[in-house]
């Protein structure tokens, strides 16, 4: 009876944002950047490079869109690497338990990148104390900026987070909310408000004892999703998403070798329609099912 209520309240959730358009006020919005445009983020001011939508070579190859950012150093219009959004990522993050903003990003120019978030109220700013370093040539990296008043610094954090109006991500080597001059490309990808910072960079503690398959996170989701397992020895392993009538809709991972330990892998559900699904880990002579849901 509880899971049931928290689904009905889930799906309420999610159709209050959806007439309302505060999106901020649910956990695991993302922005895929699928639907071939920014998502509403923007460089601001004329810019002579600004943003674009790149139809492929996003963090899951092929087809898989992302957003691509330029600044030119120049110290004229477009020589920062600051984008905003005063749409979608307005609204209380606080009440909305939104703990951490998550990201994919990729250096693709020639300058090491030091990144952090920005957010704005009505009167007031705070941006990350800490920056998130994004090395040249290191491909796609998934990163976490948290959301919160021991990671953020500037103004009051917990009142502006109670109104958000603007959220932006820039490089900064200081804590701030304008950016530097630096001549950069940046490759930025789902988007996703979360509950808490979490970093698929850190190694397990130890080397799972078990084979497991863990609960997909955000569910339900909207577009894109994560799921977790952990192999306990190196193992062929086959990982499908099913809808209810036990049709394959998608092979996340095709009868690959994969290594013990803790693994993620992203299901970017872009092209499937809402509903319940199954996904179903093969480990050697071992499995498990879960269920997921997509609302959009």
């Amino acid at each position: 009876m509880k899971k049931g209520f928290s689904f009905l309240f889930c799906l309420i959730g999610f159709i209050l944002v959806m007439v309302t358009g505060i999106h901020a006020q649910t956990l695991g919005q993302i922005d895929t950047f699928q639907d071939s445009t920014l998502n509403s983020w923007s460089s601001g001011r004329p810019n002579p490079t600004p943003p674009v939508n790149i139809s492929t070579g996003g963090p899951q190859g092929s087809n898989d869109r992302y957003m691509r950012a330029t600044s030119s150093g120049s110290g004229a219009a477009g020589s920062k690497l600051v984008l905003f959004n005063t749409k979608q990522w307005k609204g209380n993050y606080i009440s909305a338990g939104i703990g951490n903003i998550r990201m994919f990003l990729k250096n693709e120019g020639t300058s090491a990148l030091q990144m952090r978030i920005a957010v704005f109220s009505s009167s007031s700013s705070c941006s990350s104390l800490n920056p998130v370093s994004v090395p040249i040539g290191g491909g796609w990296i998934e990163v976490n900026f948290p959301v919160s008043a021991s990671a953020l610094t500037g103004g009051t954090v917990n009142t502006i987070l109670t109104n958000v109006t603007e959220l932006r991500l820039l490089h900064e080597s200081a804590p701030g909310t304008t950016g530097d001059v630096i001549a950069a490309q940046l490759g930025i990808d789902n988007i996703t408000a979360t509950a808490a910072p979490s970093n698929i960079n850190e190694p397990p503690s130890e080397t799972p004892r078990t084979f497991n398959l863990s609960q997909n996170y955000p569910n339900p989701f909207n577009s894109s999703t994560f799921i977790n397992y952990e192999l306990p020895v190196n193992s062929m392993v086959t990982l499908k998403v099913y809808n209810v009538l036990s049709k394959e809709v998608a092979t996340l991972v095709d009868a690959e070798m994969k290594g013990e330990g803790a693994h993620r892998v992203l299901f970017n559900a872009s092209g499937i329609s809402s509903g319940v699904y199954f996904y179903r880990l093969e480990a050697g002579k071992n499995s498990l099912v879960k269920r997921l849901v997509l609302l959009k």
